[in-house]
């Protein structure tokens, strides 16, 4: 019970990467590529973002603790 929120935020994830995920083949189906950025849903566009932010800032944490040491 001490961790619930971690799973949680798993579940919560799951969901919205599945949904994310649906909305992009949807709309990959309908629009020419160059337009697809375009169509999408608003949380589609947020999923993509955060996780670039995501693996961004955490790429740049292992860099700079890589150069501290």
């Amino acid at each position: 019970m001490k961790y619930i929120w971690i799973v949680m935020l798993i579940i919560t994830e799951i969901i919205w990467s599945i949904a994310s995920l649906k909305d992009f083949i949807k709309t990959a189906k309908r629009f020419k590529i160059k337009y697809v950025w375009n169509a999408l849903n608003g949380y589609t566009v947020g999923f993509i973002i955060v996780h670039l932010i995501a693996l961004f800032t955490y790429s740049l944490y292992l860099f700079i603790k890589g150069i501290i040491g």
